[in-house]
């Protein structure tokens, strides 16, 4: 979000397949109109980010081949129990695996 570091990554977006999110990336992006709502994602991406739990959640070696389990049609329950970890954490893991 930080559009003095991101050229690389708008200029992914420009070269994508989908019409929309080219047109997006090469019209709307630096849009000031778009300040606020950039600044709002960085700033929660940054709160998440610097939660150790979150981030051992997204970013360890996992246990388990979810792809696998979920092309052999597995139940997968996942206890995101409140008390255990910060609230937002858990609703944003929760949000990442649906």
């Amino acid at each position: 979000m930080d559009d003095s570091a991101n050229q690389d990554l708008v200029d992914m977006g420009r070269r994508s397949t989908n019409l929309q999110h080219r047109q997006f990336f090469y019209r709307k992006f630096y849009d000031k109109c778009l300040r606020a709502t950039k600044h709002g994602i960085y700033t929660r991406m940054q709160v998440l980010l610097n939660d150790q739990t979150f981030q051992n959640l997204i970013s360890n070696k996992s246990t388990l081949n979810l792809e696998t389990l979920i092309e052999q049609k597995k139940i997968i329950i996942f206890k995101l129990t409140l008390g255990e970890i910060g609230s937002d954490s858990v609703e944003a893991f929760g949000r990442f695996v649906i």
